[in-house]
């Protein structure tokens, strides 16, 4: 995968730029179908399809069980309800009202579900005034950002890989059209450390598979400290994000033929 498109594109570059794009996209796409077919016929083909989180194994954002930090897991989920109501400038007059409210909406999984009808009530204040303060801070990072009241929230990728019973399935908090090309965010109650930049790497890698289009940029906003990071999206990128996600095919692969 040498090509890159490492510049901004410029009204004289922008036919040259799309070009290395295609480019780029089909190198992306042909190295992770080979590289997991390769790894399929390798061992025992599983039964049924082998569906790839992309975010599963990163700490940030990995699937928790259920029973650990289940106020952090509450948390999370409640203010990711409240992406949408802050972009549609509604005023946030009882944030956890108006995220219970949006999230029973949603059709939570019923673990969690029942894991918030299970609070004491000091537990339920606890929960209360931390989505508080995260929505507080989400609604100042996403003005601060610029984000537009017409981004695309919760945009999910489920990407097949030829013949193969692979899936990659991602999810992205909010994408939206920037000036030189899209823009990713990754919104997540957590600080911000290692993790959010795998991350920010994979949801790139994701969005790139699933549209043809590298993302300008792929960042992440923390609603505990307000912190946020941006990185230009490069080839570099998604070649790394690939080698951790081919990695990560392996080791699934691996336990469904066990």
């Amino acid at each position: 995968m040498s090509t890159r498109i490492d510049e901004p594109a410029t009204d004289t570059s922008r036919r040259e730029r799309r070009r290395a794009e295609s480019e780029l996209v089909g190198a992306v796409r042909a190295e992770l179908v080979a590289r997991v077919r390769h790894l399929v016929a390798a061992g025992p083909r599983p039964e049924g399809t082998v569906a790839i989180a992309l975010g599963a194994d990163v700490g940030a954002r990995g699937v928790v069980p259920i029973g650990t930090a289940p106020l952090a897991q509450l948390r999370g989920a409640l203010v990711a309800r409240l992406i949408p109501v802050v972009l549609a400038g509604i005023p946030l007059r009882d944030p956890f009202a108006q995220a219970v409210s949006a999230w029973r909406v949603a059709s939570p999984g019923p673990a969690l579900l029942a894991r918030l009808r299970a609070l004491d009530a000091e537990e339920r204040a606890r929960l209360r005034a931390d989505v508080a303060g995260h929505a507080r801070t989400l609604a100042r990072s996403l003005v601060e950002l610029g984000v537009p009241t017409g981004a695309r929230i919760s945009q999910r990728c489920v990407i097949p890989v030829v013949s193969t019973p692979v899936i990659l399935v991602d999810t992205l908090d909010l994408v939206w059209s920037g000036p030189i090309g899209p823009q990713l965010l990754d919104v997540t109650t957590s600080p911000l450390g290692p993790e959010a930049a795998t991350l920010r790497s994979r949801h790139a890698l994701a969005w790139t598979l699933r549209t043809g289009r590298v993302p300008h940029a792929s960042a992440s906003v923390s609603t505990a400290t307000g912190e946020h990071v941006a990185d230009d999206v490069r080839a570099s990128t998604l070649a790394g994000a690939l080698d951790a996600v081919v990695a990560q095919v392996a080791t699934q692969l691996a336990g469904a033929g066990a």
